[in-house]
C-alpha cells in the first residue's frame, strides 16, 4: 500500500542518516524526492569519507535492508561513492502519477 511505501521510504532516509552520521563523519546530508514520467526518485548524499576498502563493509546489513525495503514496492537502490567524496543512494521506484492521492502520500 501507499502508506508501506511512504513508511519504507522513510526508514531508507533514517538508515542512510544513520549512516552517514555514525560511520561516514558526513558534515553535510541532502535528502530528495521527485517523480517524473511514472518514476519516483529518492536521493540521499552525503559528504563523508565514503566507505570502507573492504567489500564486506560495502554490502553491510543496513544496505541491504534499505535494498529489500526498496524492492517491495517495486523499486531499485543504486548505491555509488561519489568522485568529489562521499555516498550517493538512490532508490528509484515506479509511481502512478495519476492518482493524485499516492503522490501526496509519499
Amino acid at each position: 500500500s501507499d502508506s508501506n511505501a511512504a513508511l519504507h521510504l522513510y526508514r531508507i532516509v533514517q538508515e542512510a542518516l544513520n549512516n552517514a552520521l555514525k560511520h561516514a563523519g558526513a558534515n553535510q546530508i541532502n535528502v530528495r524526492l521527485s517523480v517524473k514520467s511514472g518514476l519516483g526518485s529518492m536521493v540521499i548524499e552525503d559528504d563523508g569519507q565514503g566507505f570502507p576498502d573492504t567489500y564486506e563493509e560495502k554490502n553491510g546489513l543496513g544496505l541491504r535492508i534499505m535494498r529489500h525495503r526498496c524492492s517491495l514496492f517495486d523499486g531499485e537502490v543504486f548505491i555509488e561513492e561519489k568522485p568529489e567524496g562521499g555516498v550517493r543512494i538512490r532508490c528509484s521506484f515506479p509511481i502512478d502519477t495519476d492518482d493524485n492521492d499516492k503522490l501526496s502520500t509519499i
